[in-house]
């Protein structure tokens, strides 16, 4: 929203972002607009703070959002809760002080998230041995392609790598068979040669990533908390391809 020129302040020393993984084209933005001091910063409802780091210190590891903070011990583990590896992607599940112990009034989901001192989460990610988190997707959002499950940022973020892409999202969607295919949409100011697009994701994914339909929107449907309506996106993809 600055008018062009506008920026940088020299007085503006820090910028915590928080609520989502932010993109690369965003930050390098808002470092040339802004300040250079771009903090990303993860926590949660249920323990508290989890991870902060600078991004420029961030930004060379693929979905980093920050170094685990003292006293926070968070794990990948595999589908039967058995720790997996430093550096091995899986379910996460962290540990703190000031961890919750449940959700007030809801059993179920207390019994469901909260197992023997640790909060199950459904994002997916990787702890390294240097103490940095990375956050590849929601075990709710991964693309299930039959072959493999997708986590939707490696692919959201090779296509905000093209500057005319302002806003990405990848999601999976039913064909007539049942099985998911790999869609995404994209934010453009004009519209890009779909043959530019494709280009782009032969050349950055590999095979089994790369989306087989990308189309190109001016916005992205959003609900009040700014996370994606993939539901809404997913329901407008499939009417396209009962046009084919």
């Amino acid at each position: 929203a600055l008018p062009s020129g506008a920026g940088p302040f020299p007085t503006l020393q820090t910028i915590e972002v928080a609520g989502s993984r932010l993109p690369a084209p965003l930050y390098q933005q808002a470092t040339s607009r802004f300040c250079p001091g771009i903090v990303s910063y993860l926590g949660s409802t249920e323990a508290g703070g989890i991870a902060s780091g600078p991004m420029a210190a961030l930004s060379s590891r693929p979905g980093a959002v920050g170094f685990l903070f003292p006293g926070v011990e968070v794990q990948a583990v595999d589908p039967e809760h058995k720790p997996l590896p430093l550096g091995v992607e899986g379910t996460l599940r962290i540990r703190s002080e000031t961890l919750a112990s449940g959700y007030l009034g809801d059993n179920g989901l207390s019994t469901e998230g909260f197992q023997d001192g640790w909060f199950y989460s459904s994002d997916i990610g990787t702890v390294w041995p240097d103490g940095m988190l990375a956050l590849s997707g929601r075990a709710t959002e991964l693309i299930n392609t039959g072959a493999t499950k997708i986590g939707p940022a490696v692919i959201e973020d090779v296509l905000l790598s093209l500057p005319s892409v302002s806003d990405a999202t990848a999601f999976g969607v039913p064909d007539a068979l049942g099985m998911e295919q790999i869609w995404a949409a994209v934010v453009v100011g004009s519209p890009i040669d779909g043959d530019e697009l494709n280009a782009l994701c032969r050349a950055k994914l590999p095979e089994q990533k790369r989306p087989k339909f990308i189309m190109q929107v001016k916005s992205l449907p959003r609900n009040e908390n700014g996370k994606v309506n993939k539901k809404l996106l997913i329901s407008v993809a499939v009417q396209e391809m009962a046009k084919r």
